[in-house]
């Protein structure tokens, strides 16, 4: 067996990790925390954002998409925005 072939399967941990907190978040939102949900979701794209400027590409996996700048920029923003949006965003009365 060829060694990058058997060791690609063991670099989309940075993928795994930002979906898990994804699906929390949205276990979150299900569970009637909307805000709090949100926030953890826009907080779990700033992480990929923060992976995929650490990381090398063979170890971001799935998370490279274009160059380093273009998707740190793409990921930080949304993550922002997401996470200003459940702040700005006047409670229900």
């Amino acid at each position: 067996m060829d060694r990058d072939t058997h060791s690609h399967g063991l670099n989309e941990w940075p993928l795994i990790l930002v979906l898990v907190g994804m699906l929390a978040s949205m276990g979150l939102v299900a569970s009637g925390n909307w805000r709090r949900g949100a926030f953890a979701l826009g907080a779990c794209v700033t992480l990929a954002a923060l992976l995929r400027a650490v990381l090398p590409p063979q170890i971001a996996g799935l998370l490279v998409l274009r160059s380093r700048w273009f998707d740190m920029a793409v990921l930080l923003i949304s993550g922002a925005a997401i996470m200003v949006l459940t702040l700005v965003v006047p409670p229900s009365q």
